[in-house]
C-alpha cells in the first residue's frame, strides 16, 4: 500500500497531520485512563449528531407560522428516515443537557476548577448556558402546541426579569405576540447565533483543557500520579469510544422507538396547560411557590444565585488542595442544589401524575395530534395547519364541547364541579344506551335532571335488554324496522313504551320521540332546542344552542358527540352481559336519592313514564 504512504506523507509536508494526530493522541493522563473521563468527549460527539441531523432538518423546515408545523409532519411522514433524524435530533437534545451537566458535576468533585483552570471552568458553564439556550429556542419550532405554549410561558418568565425584561420578551417575539417573527427570530438563533457561539467556545473550551491538561482524582497522590502516566492513545481513546457508542446507540434506539412528539398544531385561541421538557421542570415548579410581587424570586434571585455560586466558586474555593475533606462546605452546597433540584422535578413528575386535568389533555392531545397528521397527509390548506384544525368537525366540535358542554356533563373522568346532564361517555353506544335502560335515574345519566323517573329494566334477562338496545340502536338508521315485526315489539309492548314515546315519527308524548334516535338529525335537534315539544318539552333544563352557537359550531358538535361510540370501553359502561346495577332508589315522592344515602322505601311501583 505505498499510495497510502505517499498520501499521508503528503498531506503531513502540507498540514502537518502527523504533528497534530501526536499531539492529540500522546496527551499524558495523570493516573491513567478513567471512565470519569468520558462525559467530555461524549457531550462533544453528541453536540456533533446534533449539527448532522439539524442540517438534515433545515433542508425542509419553513420557519413561518402558517408553514412550520406541515413541513414537520411533511418531513416525517414523506421523507425517508425523516422521522428517524428528527428523533436523533429531539434525544440527543436531552442528552446533551444531561451529559454537560454531569461532566461538570465532575469536573466540580475532582476540583478542576481550581487554579490555574478558572477559565475553563468559565468555558464549561457557558457551553451549558448555550445548551440549554438550544434546547429553549428549539422547543418552539415545530410550532406545535406544546412548544407554543411552552415558549410562551419561558418569555412571560424573561418578561419579569427588573428593568430589561419587558423588552426582552418583546424583542424575542418579535412584536406585541406570538407569530412568524417570534418563529424566525428563534429559527435564526438557533441554527446560525447559537451554533456559532457554542463552536467558538467549545475552540476555547478544548485549547483550555489541553493547555492544562487532565485534572487527576482527588484521593490519589502526587507519588501515585507520577508512577502511572499514560497517554491518551489507546486506552483513554478506547473508553472514549465505547461510552459514546453506547450513548449513540441509545439515541438510535429512541429515535426508532419512540421518536420526538409532534402536537397539534400551535392554537393561540385554546386553553392549552404547558409543561416544559424534563430539565426545566424544576423550575417551572419552583415558581409555583412565589406569586405576585414574589415571583422574581423564583425566576431571577434564586436561579441567579445559584448561578452566581457557580461562576464564583473558583475565587470562592482558592485553597491548593483538591481532597474532598478540604472542600466539604461546596460539596455539599454543590449536593445540596443537585438535591434540590431533583426533588422539585419529582414534585412536577408527582404532580402531573396524579393531576386528573394533566391525564385528560393528554389524552386530547393524542387526538388532536394524530386527527392533525391525518388530515395533512391530504394536504395542509395555504391558510396553514391551525386553520386546517379550526375547521375540522371532529376537533372544533371537541373544543366547543369543553367550552360549552362540560360544566353540566361529565365525559371519558373528567367531571363537571357541578354535572347537571347525563354522563356523555361513549354517548350513543349499545353500552351506553343499555346502562340508560338499567338505570336512567342514576346520578351519571338522568337522576340530577327533571327528565328522571323512567322505569328500569334491569330485571330483565340479558337477551330481551339486547333486543331492547338493538331496536334503540337502529332507530339511527334511514331504513330502521319499525316497530311492528320487530324482535323487540313485545317488550315495547308489554312495557308500554308507546304511551311515552313516538317511535314512527317526530310527535311529542310524555317522553321525547325516539324517530330516528341517535341519528345526527336527532342530535342536531337536541342541541338545538332540547325543550321543543316532541323532545324533553317542560322537563328539559338543557339550554338551546341554535341562536347560541354558529352552523358551523353546532355541526361540529353533532360529529363530536357522533365520534364517542367509537371510543366506547368496557371500563366506561358495563357490557350487555356483565350484570346490571340495582336501580337507583327513589324517595317516597318519586325523586332519586342522593348519592350514598339510602331513602325510605317507596310507596308503590315506581313511575312507569319512559324518558
Amino acid at each position: 500500500m505505498s499510495w497510502l504512504k505517499d498520501l499521508e506523507a503528503a498531506l503531513d509536508e502540507r498540514l502537518g497531520t502527523r504533528r497534530l494526530l501526536h499531539e492529540a493522541l500522546e496527551e499524558p493522563v495523570p493516573g491513567g485512563a478513567s471512565w470519569a473521563y468520558v462525559l467530555g468527549s461524549a457531550t462533544l460527539i453528541v453536540f456533533g449528531v446534533q449539527v448532522v441531523t439539524g442540517l438534515v432538518l433545515a433542508m425542509y423546515y419553513s420557519p413561518s407560522a402558517t408553514d412550520a408545523w406541515a413541513s414537520v409532519a411533511y418531513l416525517e411522514r414523506e421523507v425517508t428516515m425523516g422521522s428517524v433524524v428528527r428523533g436523533l435530533h429531539h434525544h440527543a437534545a436531552g442528552a446533551m443537557v444531561a451529559l454537560a451537566v454531569l461532566h461538570l458535576l465532575q469536573v466540580a468533585i475532582f476540583g478542576a476548577y481550581k487554579r490555574p483552570r478558572e477559565a475553563n471552568w468559565l468555558s464549561g458553564l457557558g457551553l451549558l448556558g448555550l445548551v440549554l439556550a438550544f434546547a429553549l429556542t428549539g422547543y418552539l419550532l415545530p410550532w406545535d402546541q406544546t412548544g407554543y405554549w411552552a415558549t410562551k410561558v419561558a418569555t412571560s418568565i424573561a418578561g419579569t426579569l427588573p428593568v430589561i425584561g419587558p423588552m426582552a420578551q418583546t424583542v424575542a417575539q418579535g412584536g406585541n405576540d406570538y407569530g412568524s417573527l417570534t418563529l424566525t427570530r428563534f429559527y435564526a438563533l438557533h441554527v446560525i447565533l447559537l451554533p456559532l457561539a457554542t463552536g467558538g467556545l467549545i475552540g476555547v473550551h478544548l485549547a483550555l483543557f489541553r493547555k492544562h491538561g487532565v485534572t487527576p482524582h482527588p484521593s490519589k497522590s502526587e507519588a501515585v500520579l507520577a508512577q502511572r502516566v499514560e497517554p491518551f492513545w489507546p486506552k483513554q481513546v478506547f473508553f472514549d469510544a465505547v461510552f459514546a457508542a453506547v450513548v449513540i446507540a441509545g439515541l438510535v434506539y429512541a429515535a426508532l422507538k419512540i421518536g420526538a412528539p409532534l402536537e397539534a398544531p400551535a392554537d393561540p385561541a385554546s386553553n392549552f396547560i404547558a409543561r416544559p421538557e424534563w430539565y426545566f421542570l424544576f423550575l417551572f415548579q419552583l415558581l409555583k411557590y412565589f406569586d405576585g410581587p414574589l415571583q422574581v424570586v423564583g425566576t431571577v434571585v434564586i436561579p441567579g444565585a445559584a448561578g452566581a455560586f457557580l461562576a464564583l466558586l473558583p475565587f470562592l474555593d482558592r485553597g491548593p488542595s483538591r481532597r474532598f475533606r478540604d472542600r466539604k462546605i461546596f460539596l455539599a452546597a454543590l449536593g445540596g442544589g443537585l438535591a434540590g433540584i431533583g426533588a422539585l422535578t419529582g414534585l412536577a413528575l408527582r404532580h402531573d401524575r396524579h393531576d386528573p386535568t394533566i391525564h385528560a389533555q393528554k389524552l386530547v392531545a393524542k387526538r388532536e395530534s394524530d386527527r392533525a397528521k391525518a388530515l395533512a397527509a391530504a394536504g395542509v390548506p395555504p391558510a396553514g395547519a391551525a386553520d386546517m384544525m379550526s375547521h375540522d368537525p371532529l376537533t372544533r366540535g371537541e373544543r366547543v364541547f369543553a367550552k360549552e358542554c362540560a360544566s353540566c356533563h361529565a365525559l371519558e373522568g373528567q367531571n363537571p364541579k357541578e354535572p347537571k346532564g347525563p354522563e356523555l361517555t361513549a354517548y350513543g353506544s349499545k353500552a351506553w344506551i343499555l346502562q340508560v335502560l338499567r338505570d336512567p335515574d342514576s346520578h351519571r345519566l338522568y337522576g340530577r335532571t327533571k327528565a328522571e323517573g323512567m322505569k328500569s329494566f334491569a330485571q330483565l334477562p340479558a337477551a330481551d335488554l339486547e333486543r331492547l338496545v338493538d331496536f334503540l340502536y337502529e332507530r339511527r338508521q334511514p331504513d330502521a324496522p319499525p316497530v311492528e315485526g320487530h324482535p323487540a315489539e313485545a317488550l315495547i309492548e308489554a312495557a308500554e313504551c308507546g304511551n311515552c314515546h313516538d317511535f314512527e315519527e317526530a310527535y311529542g308524548l310524555e317522553g321525547p320521540a325516539l324517530f330516528k334516535y341517535g341519528s345526527a338529525e336527532w342530535v342536531l335537534g337536541m342541541i338545538n332546542d332540547p325543550g321543543a315539544s316532541h323532545l324533553y318539552g317542560e322537563m328539559n333544563d338543557m339550554p338551546a344552542f341554535e341562536r347560541r352557537l354558529s352552523d358551523e359550531d353546532r355541526q361540529a358538535l353533532v360529529a363530536f358527540l357522533a365520534s364517542l361510540e367509537a371510543r366506547a370501553n368496557r371500563q366506561a359502561w358495563p357490557s350487555v352481559n356483565d350484570e346490571g346495577p340495582v336501580p337507583t332508589p327513589r324517595t317516597k315522592t318519586g325523586k332519586t336519592a342522593p348519592p350514598g344515602e339510602s331513602p325510605p322505601p317507596s310507596e308503590g311501583p315506581p313511575p312507569d313514564s319512559d324518558r
